[in-house]
C-alpha cells in the first residue's frame, strides 16, 4: 500500500470516529463538542471537503445560539474564520511550532 493511500485510509477512519463523538457529546458536553467538531472539521478541510468543513462551523455556531452558549459562540466564530482563511487541503504548524525542528 502506497502511503498517500495509508494516510487517506488513516483521515477517512479518523473522520468517522469523530463524527461519532461529535454525534454523541452534541448536548452532553459543549466542549467535548466544539474540541471534536473542530478536529472533524480540519479531517474534511485536509481532505479537501471544505464544504462539509464549513458545514460542521456553521452548526456550531447554531448549536451555541440555540443553547446561549456564549463562550462557545466566541470560539465557533473563531474557529470558522480559520476554516475559512486556511487553504483547502492545508494543515499548518501552530506559529509557535514554525521554523523548529522536530525532535
Amino acid at each position: 500500500m502506497c502511503p498517500q493511500t495509508n494516510y487517506r485510509n488513516k483521515l477517512k477512519i479518523a473522520a468517522e470516529k469523530l463524527a461519532e463523538v461529535v454525534e454523541t457529546y452534541h448536548t452532553k458536553s459543549p466542549m467535548n463538542y466544539a474540541h471534536s467538531a473542530f478536529a472533524l472539521a480540519l479531517t474534511f478541510q485536509v481532505q479537501g471537503k471544505t464544504a462539509k468543513a464549513t458545514k460542521i462551523c456553521e452548526e456550531m455556531v447554531i448549536h451555541a445560539v440555540e443553547t446561549n452558549n456564549a463562550d462557545l459562540l466566541q470560539v465557533a466564530h473563531a474557529f470558522e474564520t480559520e476554516i475559512a482563511l486556511r487553504p483547502r487541503g492545508a494543515l499548518q504548524k501552530p506559529s509557535s511550532l514554525r521554523g523548529r525542528s522536530t525532535p
